[in-house]
């Protein structure tokens, strides 16, 4: 076998990015093939991110030698954003599931209905056929309240639904928000603190940074995802009252 049939087998099992796909992930590597966009959106969002953390930093400045709040608080909302894109953009076409239930049982229910009308249709007895008008007149006033509730929540089922556009979260996860947060001057402002002899506020910082962003995040994703399920329940419930 060759060295590259090797490599093929080698990478075979490997997990593909979800924003790649497994064509491009297929492709053999090149300079920026394919990646020209994710790429640009990156440098744009990054760029943005960046700007407004500096811009935070001006705004809440921090003395020498004191702890460094600006860059907690702007790592603690950045990771906080990052759980919220995360569940709206990464984790939508899971919450869109429950949506789906709704659909499925009215067409259970209508198939069933369809059953009992043709085995009412059956050849027999004069009560048989006239049980079989009543369910077909059943069945399709089912059918046109059926087709009203659909139209009065189609909008918000499709937006539900809709997949977030490919280019979003490369542009929002990585560039925007991998620019505003800034780890490498959160272990700069440790490594300062602890040669000017701040040892207590340099290890308090340590701390409390890491568990404020892994918190913020965890908090984030489980209030955001609560709050969609919510909100489609909801939706759920009018379109079914009307």
């Amino acid at each position: 076998m060759s060295m590259g049939a090797d490599r093929r087998s080698a990478g075979a099992g490997e997990p593909i990015d979800p924003d790649v796909g497994p064509a491009a992930a297929a492709t053999p590597p090149g300079l920026l093939r394919g990646q020209g966009p994710v790429v640009a959106v990156v440098a744009v969002g990054g760029a943005l991110g960046a700007a407004a953390r500096y811009g935070a930093t001006l705004i809440w400045p921090v003395a020498t030698g004191a702890f460094p709040w600006t860059t907690l608080a702007v790592n603690v909302a950045g990771c906080a954003a990052i759980g919220v894109l995360m569940v709206l953009v990464a984790e939508g076409a899971d919450l869109a599931e429950g949506a789906e239930g709704t659909d499925t049982a009215e067409t259970a229910d209508t198939a069933e209905t369809n059953e009992v009308a043709d085995a009412a249709g059956a050849p027999g007895s004069a009560e048989l056929t006239e049980a079989a008008k009543a369910a077909e007149l059943t069945a399709a006033a089912e059918l046109t309240e059926a087709a009203e509730r659909t139209g009065s929540t189609a909008s918000t089922t499709s937006t539900a639904r809709r997949p977030a556009h490919p280019l979003l979260r490369p542009f929002l996860g990585t560039g925007v928000l991998g620019g505003f947060t800034t780890f490498s001057t959160y272990t700069v402002d440790v490594e300062r603190l602890a040669d000017a002899g701040h040892l207590r506020t340099a290890l308090a910082c340590l701390a409390l940074t890491l568990l404020a962003a892994l918190a913020a995040v965890w908090c984030a994703a489980a209030l955001t995802r609560r709050a969609v399920t919510r909100r489609r329940a909801r939706a759920s419930r009018a379109g079914e009252d009307r």
